[in-house]
């Protein structure tokens, strides 16, 4: 079976769907299937990291702040009218400039202390056995007063509960930047990684900051387990690559890429659960043309230039 040549590039996000359910990444990055809908709530999130990079590299003052939200608007409305408004609410930009006000507040102070050193990152990183993850990192600071460095990531969110803050920790995402953090700098050096929500709720809008710090006996935790999750990814492309797909659509069941139940429901459900209920092999099912409602599009973790580029998998 012939790959698209982004699947092969994988990033934490791409893994952390694997890890989910390998059949979701089969459907999301082999196939590349994605609801229409979900473009929104993406595009919110690009348009809303662009408005703190302003933020961050100008300076917390009122120019900076209004020279944010005027960035925000402009490129928010690129795709989305005023017409669209109430149908996103409450990722709106009204919202986002309240949002953006609550932030100004909580980060005014800290913003002494931290200074911006890079707004974007592209990361290239080893991991075990081989192995290369990439990805892209929102925004590395240094402490003034310690030369400690963290990773800000910035999340927007229409919900805030248990669920949503204790994922971050043992994320694969927030994993793999503090695994780039620790084969950067000395141990002393590492803070770690701290998550920024916006959160946008009807009942109003807020951000909340989740601290994520892993000693590097913690991380070896990670990386053996995100190895063996590599491991198990890997297995499963390498099959559909040495399987010719006329083969694999006679076949009564897709052998790889197996189903895993207990996510389907997770957090608003599967946007796949559907095909998985009907079809015990959906490439005897799946046309040219993707189905109703979907689209076809393929990440690439790489596509976008980013602000500074690190490739720990060439050495010196």
């Amino acid at each position: 079976m012939i790959l698209h040549p982004t699947t092969k590039i994988i990033d934490s996000s791409k893994l952390q769907d694997y890890c989910d359910c390998p059949r979701k990444f089969w459907y999301r990055h082999v196939i590349g299937l994605d609801l229409d809908q979900l473009g929104h709530a993406m595009f919110f999130g690009t348009t809303w990291h662009t408005a703190l990079e302003v933020l961050w590299s100008n300076g917390f003052n009122d120019v900076s702040l209004e020279l944010a939200k005027a960035v925000f608007l402009n490129d928010y409305r690129e795709m989305f009218d005023e017409m669209t408004d109430e149908i996103y609410y409450p990722k709106t930009p009204a919202m986002a400039f309240e949002c953006l006000d609550d932030y100004y507040r909580l980060m005014q102070r800290e913003s002494e202390e931290w200074q911006l050193l890079w707004p974007e990152i592209s990361i290239t990183v080893p991991i075990l056995n081989g192995h290369i993850l990439h990805g892209r990192m929102d925004h590395l600071c240094e402490n003034v007063n310690t030369g400690q460095k963290k990773i800000r990531e910035y999340k927007t969110t229409g919900r805030f509960d248990r669920q949503w803050r204790d994922q971050w920790l043992l994320s694969t995402q927030i994993g793999t930047y503090t695994h780039t953090l620790y084969s950067l700098y000395p141990v002393e050096e590492v803070y770690g990684v701290t998550v920024e929500g916006a959160i946008f709720l009807k009942k109003g809008v807020r951000v909340e900051t989740i601290p994520c710090r892993r000693t590097p006996e913690q991380m070896l935790s990670w990386l053996t387990s995100t190895s063996r999750w590599f491991a198990n990814l890997q297995e499963d492309l390498d099959y559909l690559i040495a399987t010719d797909q006329m083969e694999l659509e006679n076949m009564d069941v897709l052998p790889v890429f197996q189903l895993n139940p207990n996510s389907c429901t997770k957090f608003f459900g599967c946007q796949f659960h559907d095909f998985c209920s009907a079809w015990a092999n959906p490439l005897q099912h799946l046309e040219e043309e993707p189905p109703i409602g979907y689209h076809r599009e393929f990440w690439d973790p790489n596509a976008k230039p980013a602000k500074k580029i690190i490739n720990l998998s060439v050495p010196n």
